[in-house]
C-alpha cells in the first residue's frame, strides 16, 4: 500500500510541477523540465515494476490454489475409496454370517413327500443361487432364487429362498422390491423361521424408504413377538437410533 501510495504522490508532484514556468534557454530543456523528464521515468519504471510484482503475486497465489486442489481431490478419492471398500466388507459380512444359520436351516430340512433326485436338484440349484449371492453377484442370485421359487414352490427350502431374495434386492437397494419379497416370507410362509428375519428386515427396507412410522411399528413388534432373540436385539439398536 506504501508503495502505491507514493505512486500517486509522484503523479501529484509531476502534474505541479508541470504548472511552474520554465527558466530554461530557448532551444535547451530548462532545469525544471529535465526534472521532469526523470522524474516521468522513474514513475512508469515503478509502473512497470508494480505491474510485474502484481503478476508474480497472482502467480505464486495459482500455484498455491493449485496445489491445494491436487490435495483436496487426492483427499477425496481416497476417501471415496475407503467408503467402497467398507459398504463391500458389510455386504460380505452380513451375507456370512446369515450363511451359517443357512446351512443349518438347510440341513435340518425334511424331504417330506419328495424323491431324493427331486430334493437334490432343489438342494443343488438353491445352492447355486445362495452362492451367487455369496459372491456379490446380486442380480444373478436374484433370478436363481426366483426360479427357485417356481420349481419348488413348496419346498422347505422355499422360505429361505424367499428370504434371501429380498435380501439380494435389499443389498442392491432396490427396496421396494426388497420389501415385496419380505412380506411375501410372511404371508405365504407364516410358520416359518426365516419370518422373525425377515419382518426384522422388512422394518429395514420402510425405514430406508422414509417410512419411518412403518418402520418403527415393524421393529417395535420384533422387539415383542421374538423377546430374547437375536433379532429382537437388532431391531432395538434400530429404534435407537430413530
Amino acid at each position: 500500500m506504501r508503495f502505491f501510495r507514493c505512486l500517486g504522490v509522484a503523479s501529484l508532484v509531476l502534474g505541479a510541477a508541470a504548472c511552474v514556468p520554465l527558466n530554461g534557454q530557448p532551444g535547451q530543456p530548462s532545469p525544471t523540465e529535465v526534472k521532469l523528464n526523470e522524474m516521468s521515468s522513474r514513475l512508469a519504471d515503478l509502473e512497470r515494476r508494480a505491474q510485474g510484482q502484481n503478476q508474480v503475486n497472482l502467480f505464486t497465489d495459482l500455484q498455491e490454489l493449485q496445489a491445494r486442489e491436487r490435495e483436496l481431490r487426492g483427499e477425496l478419492e481416497r476417501m471415496s475409496f475407503e467408503l467402497t471398500q467398507l459398504r463391500t466388507q458389510q455386504k460380505n459380512l452380513y451375507v456370512d454370517l446369515d450363511s451359517r444359520l443357512q446351512a443349518l436351516e438347510s440341513n435340518g430340512a425334511s424331504t417330506g413327500g419328495a424323491s431324493p433326485v427331486a430334493t437334490d436338484n432343489a438342494k443343488l440349484a438353491y445352492d447355486q443361487a445362495f452362492g451367487l449371492l455369496k459372491k456379490g453377484r446380486y442380480d444373478q442370485a436374484n433370478v436363481g432364487f426366483t426360479q427357485f421359487l417356481k420349481q419348488y414352490p413348496q419346498h422347505d427350502l422355499a422360505p429361505n429362498a424367499q428370504y434371501w431374495l429380498g435380501e439380494s434386492l435389499y443389498v442392491g437397494q432396490s427396496f421396494a422390491k426388497a420389501a415385496t419379497a419380505f412380506e411375501a416370507v410372511l404371508t405365504q410362509y407364516p410358520g416359518s423361521k426365516k419370518g422373525r428375519d425377515a419382518m426384522l428386515k422388512l422394518g429395514y427396507t420402510r425405514l430406508a424408504q422414509g417410512h419411518k412410522d412403518e418402520a418403527r411399528k415393524l421393529l417395535q413388534q420384533v422387539v415383542t413377538d421374538y423377546a430374547g432373540t437375536t433379532q429382537a436385539k437388532l431391531a432395538q439398536q434400530k429404534l435407537a437410533s430413530f
